[in-house]
């Protein structure tokens, strides 16, 4: 999907005099040699989606979940821009299962929040890290009743376990 913006992407640039490429094996849109101009974010919608290893880097929302019984594994969200929204939005997803996921950012970077919750699940796993040594203001929103999380949020203080278990498992 995020291959088919690239050209269009690299036309633009291109018109504007700016020589923009691919990296073989790293997706987005490059300009002299390694540094990013543009990628696609992640919408997850369907149902029943399966996104395994996945990145997203530098958009406003890094992965943004609304689907029912999605499920992530091993994603990672790494920004460098300042005033982007959310890392990982699960605010109107329902029956989701988030393992190995991770949100941060570099340089300048900022997300306002890191994983932020809804209240539309009514069950739901989460097991992620999110770096809040600096850039994220909010690392983690509270999560719904029924969803169980396991999130280590680093600071410059030092780490921390945010951990709601499900009663009676």
């Amino acid at each position: 999907y995020a291959c088919k913006v690239e050209p269009p992407m690299i036309d633009t640039n291109s018109r504007c005099d700016i020589k923009a490429n691919r990296k073989k094996g790293s997706p987005g849109v490059y300009v002299d040699g390694n540094r990013k101009i543009g990628s696609v974010g992640i919408h997850v919608a369907s149902s029943r989606a399966s996104v395994s290893g996945c990145e997203a880097q530098d958009n406003r929302t890094g992965i943004k979940v609304s689907a029912v019984h999605a499920k992530l594994t091993g994603c990672r969200v790494d920004n460098m821009n300042a005033g982007m929204d959310v890392g990982l939005d699960l605010t109107t997803a329902t029956h989701y299962s988030v393992s190995g996921q991770m949100v941060q950012t570099r340089g300048s970077g900022t997300y306002a929040t890191g994983i932020k919750f809804g209240t539309a699940a009514t069950s739901g796993l989460v097991d992620a890290y999110v770096d809040a040594s600096a850039g994220i203001t909010t690392p983690v929103t509270t999560p719904p009743a029924g969803v169980e999380t396991r999130i280590v949020v680093r600071r410059a203080s030092g780490m921390t376990t945010v951990r709601r278990e499900l009663p009676n498992g």
